[in-house]
């Protein structure tokens, strides 16, 4: 799935009243996020003007949530790193982040455990937009309680450090406005063998080109010289968003101790996923 999850960590000081400070220490760690959300992409294209993303608590304890847009960065490794946001619109909008064409509420939310809140997105789409896609992230923060943030002064300092771990995830809103479209490449075929693990690994480029990007499936296929197929290597749900022209992969290969990969034929595809029709959009092989 197309989802980022954020980890926050929260640090007070209490020097004589509360200083409440929030870190973000990053936006791509896989950590066990309080919130669940979806779908987890949105795209609005052919007109489509307003949508609804679900927010769920999950936990057994009454949560808050706030909800905003953050500008993310995606790099040829696949990393995302948080940009700042311009205070120019004209800028904004020029380098494709949809903060200023979108307008959604509720922007913070108590839910009871297991409850759900409904966000309704609403776009506002200028009349000289220029055609492309536009991009920002929705941020589903939890906010911790402050009760339980501390549990009172040092005596002898006067301070008290607490420290409480609170999550949340990101998801992309992506509006195409006009004609969009993208073709994509596979290139740079390599076979080898990863260093530690000892087992095979593919890298492969995929380049973009166009003014969209896409989403779905890279799939490994090995085939040996009778033409028998058997998938060795997958990687599901994987973007290639316009920040970039190409992005390199590595994927591991399964299940080969019984294929001779000395010969045959290993072919990659990178397909839209089952739920948007699987359609294959890049294909390439490497002869072994």
């Amino acid at each position: 799935m197309d989802i980022t999850k954020v980890r926050i960590k929260a640090i007070n000081y209490y020097v004589l009243s509360l200083i409440f400070l929030i870190i973000l220490l990053s936006l791509t760690l896989e950590v066990e996020a309080n919130v669940t959300v979806n779908p987890t992409r949105l795209i609005l294209e052919n007109g489509q003007r307003s949508a609804t993303i679900k927010l769920i608590n999950p936990d057994q304890e009454t949560a808050t949530y706030r909800i905003s847009l953050i500008n993310l960065e995606m790099k040829q490794t696949g990393d995302i790193e948080e940009l700042a946001i311009a205070d120019n619109r004209e800028e904004r909008i020029e380098s494709h982040f949809a903060r200023d064409l979108i307008r959604y509420s509720p922007r913070q939310v108590v839910l009871p455990p297991r409850q759900a809140q409904v966000v309704r997105i609403q776009l506002m789409i200028p009349f000289d937009l220029n055609s492309g896609e536009y991009r920002a992230h929705m941020l589903f923060q939890e906010i911790p309680d402050q009760g339980e943030q501390g549990n009172g002064d040092n005596a002898e300092t006067g301070i008290n450090i607490a420290l409480k771990t609170v999550y949340g995830v990101s998801i992309p809103i992506i509006i195409r406005h006009g004609e969009t479209g993208a073709e994509l490449e596979i290139t740079d075929l390599e076979l080898s063998n990863n260093l530690e693990t000892k087992i095979p690994e593919l890298a492969l480029t995929i380049i973009r080109t166009g003014n969209q990007s896409e989403y779905g499936d890279i799939e490994v296929s090995y085939f040996d010289d009778s033409g028998e197929k058997k998938l060795v290597g997958a990687i599901r749900g994987t973007a290639i968003y316009t920040d970039i022209e190409k992005r390199k992969y590595k994927i591991s290969l399964k299940n080969t101790d019984s294929l001779n990969l000395d010969k045959g034929v290993l072919e990659v595809i990178y397909k839209k996923i089952s739920a948007e029709g699987g359609e294959i959009l890049a294909r390439n092989e490497l002869k072994l």
